[in-house]
This record gives C-alpha cells, sequence and structure tokens, in this order.
C-alpha cells in the first residue's frame, strides 16, 4: 500500500513553565528554520503547497524520515511540525503537505498531545500510450516490425489540487 513518510522539520519542547520552544532540524532550509518564518511563508493554501513542494528536495537529501505510515494506519509522532510526502504504490499521485502536530493548550495550564487527521489529497493518475495516426490495431501491427521507429502519443492528466480540496 501507500506510505506517508514524516520529515520532522521542527521539534517541540514544553519547559517546566509550559511553554514550548521549537528547534529547527539540520537539514531545513535557513529561509524556514523558524516557526515564524515557516508559517509566514505557508500563510495560505497556495503558499503551503509551494512550501511543501520547496522542502522536497531537502528532505529526501537531509531529512531522515522520522515516521512511516500505512495507509489508513495511526502512528504517535513527537510534537512537533512534519513535511509529509506518500510513497505510492499505486497510480495516484498525492499533494505533499506541511502538518503541524503541536500540543494544545488545557485548562490546567498544561499541554495535551495533538490529534492530527490527516486527508491527503490524491489523484489517480492513467497513461493512455497510442501509436500516433492509427484507427485500430491492425494499423500498428501490419505497419511495423521489430526495430522500426513507431511514433507515438502519450495522453495523462496532470494532477492539479485546488486550495480547497481535501
Amino acid at each position: 500500500g501507500d506510505t506517508l513518510k514524516l520529515y520532522r522539520i521542527f521539534t517541540a519542547t514544553v519547559a517546566p513553565d509550559n511553554t514550548i520552544t521549537y528547534t529547527a532540524e539540520g537539514w531545513v532550509p535557513e529561509k524556514y528554520n523558524t516557526v515564524e518564518k515557516l508559517t509566514a511563508a505557508a500563510a495560505d493554501a497556495d503558499s503551503a503547497k509551494a512550501v511543501a513542494n520547496d522542502l522536497v528536495e531537502n528532505a529526501l537529501e537531509m531529512g531522515p524520515v522520522a515516521y512511516s505510515i500505512n495507509a489508513n494506519g495511526s502512528q504517535s509522532v513527537a510534537a512537533g511540525y512534519y513535511f509529509g510526502m506518500v510513497s505510492a504504490n499505486t497510480t495516484s499521485v498525492y499533494q505533499n503537505m506541511l502538518i503541524n502536530a503541536v500540543m494544545t493548550a488545557n485548562s490546567n495550564n498544561s499541554y495535551d498531545p495533538a490529534n492530527v487527521d490527516l486527508k491527503m489529497k490524491s489523484t489517480e493518475v492513467t497513461v493512455d500510450k497510442d501509436v500516433t495516426g492509427a484507427t485500430d490495431d491492425s494499423d500498428v501491427t501490419d505497419a511495423y516490425k521489430v526495430g522500426d521507429y513507431v511514433p507515438f502519443t502519450v495522453t495523462t492528466a496532470i494532477p492539479n489540487y485546488p486550495a480547497n480540496a481535501y
């Protein structure tokens, strides 16, 4: 099945006075290395998508996978911010995402663990490959032999995820 890989961007630490401190992982580019910089850069759905796509290369090259979660699975994760990317074993293409798994303040002046339900945006992708100019299979089998150059056309949909899609 498909696997969600989480790359930790920030670790969240709660001090004895219940303040939260965020520490960027070493692989995070300087332009996103504080929570303030990251949240400012990802202020709306379109810019968050751009930030997530910008983090792909750095995450793959430098960031260790903090957690791997199978499709429809659940996983407890340490508090922090994560970059999520799906490794698909299907013909679906998934949107990369930023995940805020930050603790929430409760009435006892302490923090409760975050409960995040992820709805990954995905598109089923099909690929059609046809011989250019052929009207049926006999045009293909009768016109070409092994070693011939065969012109073909590949048709597929390019995934596009509107900002309000789930």
